[in-house]
């Protein structure tokens, strides 16, 4: 069966109920009810299609070339456009009503606009009147502040006539204690920020200078009531007193009641009134009066330590003249002692005085200031018996008395803990610097009258400096050494004793001693030594950290370097003296010089000294010259000065400043190494003898014999001796190595020659066949070496 394909919508809507156009038909209408109508129809048109289709009648197929008769829904047949025209009727009417309604929009939308428009007219109309009113608000707001501020400002000027007027006619200072004087004062502090702040004014300038000399005299009157009132005071007190001498008769308490608590009766008032001095003094913003206000707080100190001063004074001269007295027969530290202990319990009670009277933390510097000042009869005191003291030992201990002050580096934590208040490090200070000035000048009349000037004896490097010594004789010997001739030296009685509680300074641990005995062998040890180093190290131990470190540099430097030139100048006497005598003796000298410079070197390396210093002198080597070749030569000298010109002959004469550096301790370790090298040449001499002389060309054979029985005998004896003065296993082994080595160098060369004599047919060679080669020779003499340090630590006790 054909279908009939003419245009109908409610077919289409029947075939494609659920077609996207329909979809959009009904979302665009969004007409519910048209939708559930259609819905209907869709439904009915398939179930009629259905019922065609089963039938397949002629009648039907013919039927179906007919227009097609949209059946209600009740079956009945109407007009298959009735519905869509009521739909489309229906649409119109809703377009109609749409239209209405956008008109009505419209409308509404042109009166929104309207009322936009006149609202934006109102906004700006709005604005303008604001932007006037704010531009008359503000007009209005500064001209209500200057009217307010005009009797302000009018005030800090205003007030000046009243303020100079009443200052300068003030009849008595006691008018600053009157509240309206602070008041005023007050008033001026105002003014004078304010015209600091308002430079730009008109006539500010001239206002501030004369606010400044309100100020200036405000603080004057403040001063001289203090002035009064501290005179007040002190003439009330030698009132009762009757007379100012009578202080010093009244008992203890009684005098300090009149120094003390009757003076503090008037703390209150003065702190009050000079505090307004001090805060203003110290007031940044015042930088530009600061010297003005210091001047007048500068006079109220003075004031009060003036009349303080003179309450003071008669008390304290009393009092050192006690001091004195009973001091009298009494040593310097006692002395100093005494008075330290005095003064500092003044000073102490004068701090405590003083800041009742000004604030402590401003005015602190100026009371250690003055303390200067009221130490000055305890200066003057110590002075006069320092420059009678000559004991170098009693001097150090006066200082020593002082050693506390001066723990700690000035402005460190720990010095700011321990001078909070008194500054006692800068009180005592003038007394150190007088007792470390009068110890130095004594340590270079000792170093002068005991090192450079002594006089030593021939043997003072001989017999009384052996190690071993039975205790008679170390006592025996003693007597006749220059040592115990220096007994009454106490510097260098006090250094023998210290020793009693220290260890052997040899090291020597072999013998076991009793407490007494070991004491007695430690200082019998030391008395073997030369006594000007013993006087050298018993001084440098006494001085050391007595005086400034820079101070004790120098010190230790030249009395070191005067040690050596005594211990050189004795060492070269001793072997002048002992010229063409036995070269064991100048092995012994040699040895005692050893002992000694070592036994400085190792002492001075408990002092920290800085060994290298300048020294700075003038050289008239010139001068000396000139009227030297004048003497000699004394024409041609005028000839040639007649020649040459004025100015080059007063170059040649001018004395030269020369800076020399010098350096203890080289010299030190130079001097070790001379008489070290003295006494390995002088043992190779005595061990070679005459046995490496190739002179006698048969007794090859027989010196060289002899070499080896000079090693064998004379070796052990050296040993002996450089055990009996060198403790010190590894100087020994080194002394040894030394003579070996030098002894093997002269064997080297004499086998070299011996051979070459051969080999030119001057020596016949069996001759040199008979002698030791050399490894056979070094290997000999290494062994009597070894042999000789065993057996000598055997009998030394070395382990």
């Amino acid at each position: 069966m054909v279908e009939s394909r003419r245009n109908s919508l409610v077919r289409d809507i029947a075939y494609h109920p659920t077609t996207s156009e329909t979809q959009s038909i009904t979302g665009l209408l969004d007409d519910s009810y048209l939708f559930d109508e259609l819905k209907k129809l869709s439904l009915a048109v398939e179930s009629s299609k259905g019922m065609q289709i089963v039938g397949g009648s002629e009648s039907n197929r013919s039927e179906a070339n007919q227009p097609e008769a949209i059946p209600s829904v009740n079956g009945s047949k109407t007009d298959k456009y009735s519905y869509y025209n009521t739909y489309l009727d229906q649409l119109n009417t809703k377009i109609d009503e749409y239209k209405v309604v956008l008109d009505q929009t419209r409308q509404i939308n042109d009166q929104l606009n309207g009322s936009i428009e006149k609202f934006h007219d109102i906004s700006q109309d709005t604005k303008v009147f604001i932007d006037e009113t704010k531009t008359i608000y503000e007009k209005q707001y500064k001209l209500r502040n200057l009217t307010e501020s005009i009797p302000r400002t009018l005030h800090y000027f205003e007030v000046l006539d009243p303020i100079m007027r009443r200052l300068n006619h003030a009849n008595s200072p006691a008018i600053v204690k009157k509240g309206s004087f602070a008041t005023m004062l007050t008033t001026i502090d105002e003014s004078l920020k304010f015209l600091d702040e308002n430079s730009e004014f008109k006539d500010a300038g001239a206002y501030r200078i004369k606010f400044k000399q309100c100020l200036i005299r405000a603080c004057e009157l403040i001063s001289h009531f203090l002035h009064n009132l501290l005179k007040q005071t002190n003439q009330e007190i030698l009132d009762k007193t009757k007379n100012k001498n009578l202080l010093t008769g009244l008992p203890s308490s009684t005098r300090d009641a009149f120094l003390y608590s009757k003076f503090s009766t008037i703390a209150d008032t003065f702190k009050t009134q000079v505090s307004e001095i001090v805060k203003r003094s110290n007031d940044k913003a015042y930088h530009k009066y600061h010297d003005e206000l210091n001047s007048i707080l500068h006079e109220c100190f003075n004031h009060y330590f003036q009349t303080r001063l003179k309450l003071l004074t008669p008390v304290i001269w009393s009092h050192i003249d006690d001091i004195i007295l009973k001091d009298k027969e009494q040593d310097l530290v006692r002395f100093i002692q005494d008075g330290k202990a005095y003064f500092q319990q003044l000073c102490t009670d004068e701090y405590k005085l003083f800041v009742e009277f000004f604030p402590e933390r401003e005015c602190r510097f100026k009371i250690n200031q003055w303390f200067l000042q009221l130490c000055e009869p305890l200066y003057d005191s110590i002075r006069i018996r320092v420059l009678k003291e000559t004991d170098i030992s009693m001097l150090c201990d006066s200082v020593t008395l002082f050693a506390p002050y001066y723990e700690f580096e000035e402005g460190s934590e720990e010095y700011l803990k321990q001078f909070t208040d008194i500054q006692y490090d800068k009180l005592f200070e003038p007394i150190v610097q007088k007792v470390q000035a009068r110890l130095i000048l004594r340590v270079q009349i000792y170093v002068q009258q005991n090192i450079l000037s002594y006089k030593p004896t021939r043997d003072v490097f001989m017999i009384s400096n052996r190690r071993r010594k039975s205790k008679s004789s170390s006592k025996e010997d003693n007597k006749n050494s220059a040592t115990a001739k220096d007994s009454s030296d106490p510097l260098l009685e006090s250094y023998l004793s210290s020793f009693k509680n220290r260890n052997t300074l040899s090291n020597d641990a072999d013998e076991e001693y009793t407490d007494s005995e070991d004491a007695n062998d430690r200082i019998s040890q030391l008395q073997t030594y030369y006594p000007p180093l013993l006087k050298t190290l018993a001084l440098l131990s006494k001085i050391y950290e007595m005086i400034n470190s820079v101070v004790f540099d120098d010190l230790a430097h030249h009395i070191v370097h005067d040690c050596i030139i005594s211990l050189r100048n004795a060492y070269d006497m001793v072997i002048r003296s002992s010229a063409g005598k036995s070269d064991i003796n100048n092995l012994d000298v040699s040895l005692a010089y050893l002992k000694n410079l070592l036994m400085l070197r190792d002492s001075i390396q408990n002092f920290n000294i800085q060994y290298t210093v300048n020294e700075t002198y003038l050289d008239f080597s010139g001068v000396e010259g000139f009227f030297k070749s004048l003497k000699e030569n004394g024409r041609n000298v005028l000839k040639k000065t007649k020649s040459s010109s004025i100015l080059t002959l007063a170059r040649e004469l001018v004395p030269k400043v020369v800076n020399n550096m010098v350096d203890a301790r080289t010299e030190l370790i130079s001097e070790l190494r001379n008489v070290i090298k003295d006494f390995t040449e002088n043992t190779s001499l005595e061990l070679i003898d005459d046995t490496l002389d190739t002179k006698n060309d048969g007794q090859l054979l027989a010196k060289n014999v002899k070499l080896r029985e000079n090693i064998k005998a004379r070796l052990p004896r050296i040993c002996e001796q450089i055990l009996n003065y060198i403790d010190d296993q590894e100087i020994v082994v080194n002394l040894l190595d030394a003579v070996q080595e030098l002894i093997t160098q002269s064997y080297s060369k004499y086998f070299e020659l011996i051979t070459e004599l051969a080999e030119n047919g001057k020596l016949a060679k069996d001759q040199v066949a008979d002698v030791m080669y050399l490894d056979v020779f070094t290997d000999f003499f290494a062994k009597e070496v070894a042999d000789l340090l065993r057996n000598g630590r055997i009998s030394t006790g070395k382990k």
